[in-house]
């Protein structure tokens, strides 16, 4: 599906009027399911109502909502990452992480290295 998009994106850009692109309306109707059935999870599986901002009066009720998992945008709206709540991860784990991945990226460069020698 991304390379689609990706084509169909460049296509347009590049003038192809027939190109097959969405509207911001129509992306918004792809993602809002997703984000208000992570809501109602929240809310323990209630029925919540999806709106349409193709409406202005239902997008102007919406416009202020910073609702979502990231606490530099979210403010006083801030969700839980899970429906269980936000787990606390000790800092080390990342540094451990990034020492397991640099050390496979560095595995994976000198295979890719002996594989070029070898031909």
């Amino acid at each position: 599906a991304d390379f689609y998009s990706m084509y169909h994106f460049v296509e347009k850009v590049r003038g192809n009027p027939n190109a097959d692109t969405i509207d911001v309306y129509e992306a918004m109707d792809m993602f809002l399911p997703g984000m208000f059935a992570y809501r109602s999870i929240l809310k323990g599986g209630v029925s919540v109502k999806i709106p349409n901002l193709r409406d202005k009066a239902q997008r102007e009720l919406w416009r202020n909502d910073t609702a979502c998992t990231d606490p530099a945008i979210a403010g006083d709206m801030l969700l839980p990452t899970m429906a269980t709540g936000t787990p606390e991860i000790d800092p080390g784990v990342y540094g451990h992480m990034k020492q397991l991945w640099d050390a496979e990226r560095e595995r994976q460069l000198r295979e890719s290295a002996e594989k070029e020698k070898q031909s």
